[in-house]
This record gives structure tokens, sequence and C-alpha cells, in this order.
């Protein structure tokens, strides 16, 4: 049967499509899906929206509630997930059913598809301000454990997923087998799934690594001020001198000197205070854009409409640094590391776009998954000169790491 069977039953291909891609991501499991309702074939790489964070809100008395002061906060995304795959066929190709069809042709597409989209949002995943972990050490159960307990210590809630490489799987297989613990008969599958010290773990085999810049003999970058934008969770540090080389976003470091605090008891932890750079930071930069603010619980910004508003609900550091504090940079100058993801479901969203459907192609069709809101649209067309068919898959959406101290990285 020549292989515009698959013509015909596009919406059929197309919802299997969409469920295989579902399946291959393991971080769908494990973020927040918020759908865009902006429909459009005009929606593409490059436009940006706001996104409305929940209301936080504190303990009251009677029947009050209390909302903390930045109750309307707003994070800008882009739309960063603009992928397609395609594949064409002579109309030689022939294939028995369409089943054959999607398995033989389509469904390799779609999990390069699914690795792509993995990727971006490792890459989100680089704003972590927090980390644990030794480079080239290899994390394992330990490392994990430890990692638990500083995200209840910082009150990241229960919950939690761990999206890790195949050789962080390995190794902690390995050592739950040493240690002989009951946990190995819940934890350890054939690939080693399952929960471990406390956390879902995913693997995966799409995960980039943390590029780290020359930052020079430990110390020698140094605080001068910093500010906080607005309601933006932007922070912007001055430094005590000019950069001398280049600096990458994602780099993790420590000021000396500052502390993390309990976000419930604003008591501090006695744990430096963790950051990460928001974006790169090339040679000769006075300043750095941090992905978390620095806040001591005096800071007053103003809101969109001029008002003040105290950020002491929002308090992350025991105090402010001092003038000429070293930051300490995580890891060896110019150096690659792999890391892992260990995170709540609130950290990242992920913002699936539904393209519509446009009369201007013969062949289109967008399934939607009520699940979760994936989108997927299918193009078909065809060459009757030259008897080929062409079958392209689209996916649009944008992944913003909304509340980035939900999130760790896990250097191994």
């Amino acid at each position: 049967m020549p292989s515009n069977i698959f013509t015909a039953k596009t919406q059929y291909v197309c919802k299997k499509s969409l469920i295989r891609f579902k399946n291959n991501l393991g971080f769908i499991k494990a973020v927040t899906l918020k759908p865009w309702h902006e429909v459009g074939t005009g929606v593409r790489k490059g436009k940006d929206f706001d996104d409305r964070l929940p209301f936080r809100v504190v303990t009251g008395d009677g029947p009050n509630i209390h909302k903390q002061p930045l109750i309307d906060k707003k994070v800008n995304s882009v739309i960063n997930i603009d992928k397609n795959v395609a594949v064409e066929l002579d109309v030689l190709d022939k294939a028995t059913d369409i089943d054959q069809y999607v398995d033989e042709y389509i469904h390799p597409l779609i999990d390069q598809l699914a690795a792509d989209v993995a990727l971006i949002i490792a890459e989100e995943g680089k704003l972590a301000p927090n980390y644990v972990g030794t480079p080239a050490g290899g994390a394992n159960v330990d490392t994990m454990r430890h990692a638990s307990a500083v995200m209840t210590t910082l009150s990241v809630p229960a919950k939690r997923t761990a999206v890790v490489e195949p050789h962080v799987i390995e190794g902690i297989g390995d050592q739950i087998q040493t240690y002989q613990m009951d946990i190995a008969k819940k934890a350890v599958t054939s690939d080693y799934r399952g929960r471990v010290a406390g956390f879902n773990v995913i693997e995966t085999a799409n995960m980039g690594t943390q590029k780290v810049g020359d930052y020079g003999a430990a110390g020698s970058i140094t605080y001068a001020s910093h500010q906080i934008i607005g309601l933006t969770d932007t922070c912007i540090m001055t430094l005590g001198a000019s950069l001398a080389n280049d600096l990458f976003k994602g780099q993790n470091f420590t000021i000396q000197g500052v502390n993390s605090v309990n976000p419930v008891t604003r008591a501090t932890t006695n744990r430096p205070a963790q950051f990460s750079l928001l974006k790169d930071a090339p040679a000769g930069s006075t300043t750095l854009t941090l992905s978390t603010d620095i806040n001591s619980g005096t800071t007053v910004v103003n809101d969109p409409l001029g008002v003040a508003v105290s950020l002491a609900a929002y308090q992350n550091v025991d105090k402010a640094p001092v003038a000429g504090a070293p930051l300490n940079f995580f890891g060896a100058a110019n150096m690659d590391y792999a890391y892992s993801l260990l995170f709540h479901k609130s950290a990242i969203r992920y913002y699936p776009v539904n393209l519509g459907h446009s009369d201007a192609f013969n062949h289109m069709t967008t399934e939607v998954n009520k699940e979760t809101g994936l989108s997927m649209t299918m193009f078909m067309d065809g060459d009757i000169n030259d008897r080929v068919e062409t079958s392209r898959i689209d996916i649009v959406g944008a992944v913003k790491m909304v509340n980035p101290p939900l999130c760790f990285k896990m250097y191994s």
C-alpha cells in the first residue's frame, strides 16, 4: 500500500504521535503544565507573554487570611520551544498498514523531538541557585539524601522529582545494592527508576552541561552592591571591579558571610546562601544578573503603580553582603560539568501552544492532549512531479523557571 495512507489518516497519526511524545518526555510528569490559550500559526519563537504566579498567603487570625505583600507577581516568558521534524518519502516506499507506517517512519521523529525539548527544559534548569554534589565525584544516594535534607531545611515542599542521567542512575543502583537496604526493593527496577531519598527518579540521556567561566583566583571577584528590580525576582549585582574573563549563565556561587534562612521562621540556616547567574556575563562586565534576589528582609521596591512594597516576606538571606565580600564560584574554571535536576513541580512551568488550524495547508491537523494540554500540529504535502510526500510535525511552547529556589542542580 503506498505511503499516502498517512495523508488519509492524519488525525489518527497525530494523536498517536502526541501520546508518544508525552510518554517519551519524562520531564512532563515533573513540571507544571499551563497551556497558553492564545492560538494561531503566527505564535512562534521569540514572542513573549506574562504569566501571573499563584497568590501567596500567611496564616491569619480567626476567619481571615493575610496576603503577603508581593501577591501580584508576574513572570515574563518567551516562546523558546519551536521545533519541527519531517520525513520525505518516495511514493514507492510502502507500509503494510498505518500503524507500521507510524512505527517505522514517525516514531523515530517523535523520539528526536522529545529529546530536543528535554534539552531545552534542562537548559532552563541551569538557573537553579542551589546545588549539591562534587564535580566528577559521582552523585549517589548519599548526595540525594543530603539534597533532600537541604530542601527540607529551605521548606521546599515534598513530592520532589529527580531527573538524572544514566550514569547517575547506575551509581545510585550500585550503592543501593551494596547497602542492601529495603529501599532496594522499591527503587531498583531494570533501569533503577523509582523513589530514592524522597525523590521520584526519572532517567534521561538528554541533559546538558554547566559551563564554568574563568573567574580567576578564588575570591578575586568581589561584591560592591546590588539592586532588586521591582517585583520581577531579578537582582543586579555590581562588582568591585570589571570581569577579566567570561562567566556563563547558570554558574553557581556563594558570597562570603551570607547565609540562607528558613523561609518560614527567617532563622539563619548557618549554611552559605547559593546563587546562580541568570545570563552570561562577558569579560569587561561590571554587573552580574542573578536568578534570585539577595533579600535580607529590609528592601523596599515599587510595584507597577509606584506603590512602595516591602520584601520582608520574601527574605532569603540572613544579612546583606558587605562591600568587598568575595564571591566563591563552584567548580574549576573553564570546565563543563554534568548535572541532574532535583526540584519541586512548582519550580518550572511548561506552556504548550496550540497552533490551531490554517486553511493555507491542504492537509493539516492539530491534536491537544486533554490531560496535559500538550499540543502537536502535523502538516502534509506532496509533489506530483517528484512523486514524494512530506510529513512535518511541529511543537511550539515555552519553558520557564518561575521559582528557582525550588530547584537544585546535582553535579556528578
